[in-house]
């Protein structure tokens, strides 16, 4: 409920703070609800993604800037947004930022507790992304006219990013915090400096 409160916070100043605070409008803050319904759908799509249908369902509404329903910003995929932020859950107990290229078709994750870099670590949250990487194509293949995008059959490219350029929550806890801190810094067009363990506590209180 925290994470969502805040991204909807995000979204809020996005709609109506003059001037603006962000570093482009062509951006759009994923509602986190949303996110936990698209994540349930997976477990259908990868059954038989040819059979999945998202036209005419709550993904085009997304896709056309339509939801949540009580911040709509009219703002469509490609036409007027470039990039996707998304705070996920992965493992049952840990969140992670996306920052979704719909031009690159690319997307980057920032993840707070990394650890150690291993294909094994690597591969298990490449893999609790699948629902973004393999969805997000078909639903603009579907959605967006083919004269404003044309119709590809790839899946998104991803990148864990190295934890050397992400800051990491060493003592462990505060990675929701973490998360939603890189999406307003990556919205802001701002680096990450200032964003650690010593300050995370008055940061989760502000």
């Amino acid at each position: 409920q925290h994470i969502a409160a805040y991204l909807r916070v995000l979204r809020k100043r996005f709609i109506t703070r003059d001037p603006f605070p962000f570093h482009t409008k062509r951006i759009a803050f994923i509602d986190s609800w949303f996110v936990s319904y698209w994540c349930k759908e997976y477990d259908q799509f990868k059954i038989k993604p040819e059979r999945f249908k998202f036209k005419g369902t709550p993904y085009e509404k997304l896709v056309l800037g339509l939801e949540p329903k009580d911040q709509q910003t009219n703002m469509k995929w490609i036409e007027d947004v470039d990039h996707l932020y998304i705070v996920h859950q992965i493992g049952g107990n840990h969140w992670v930022a996306l920052d979704v290229d719909l031009i690159r078709e690319h997307i980057d994750c920032y993840d707070s507790i990394v650890g150690q870099h291993t294909k094994e670590s690597d591969f298990n949250v490449l893999e609790a992304c699948r629902p973004f990487t393999r969805m997000i194509p078909q639903m603009m293949n579907e959605i967006i006219p083919p004269e404003i995008y044309s119709p590809r059959l790839e899946q998104f490219s991803f990148r864990r990013r190295n934890k050397s350029r992400v800051p990491q929550n060493d003592q462990v806890g505060d990675c929701g915090v973490y998360a939603l801190k890189f999406i307003e810094c990556l919205a802001l067009g701002v680096s990450f400096a200032g964003i650690c363990d010593e300050n995370i506590q008055a940061i989760r209180v502000k």
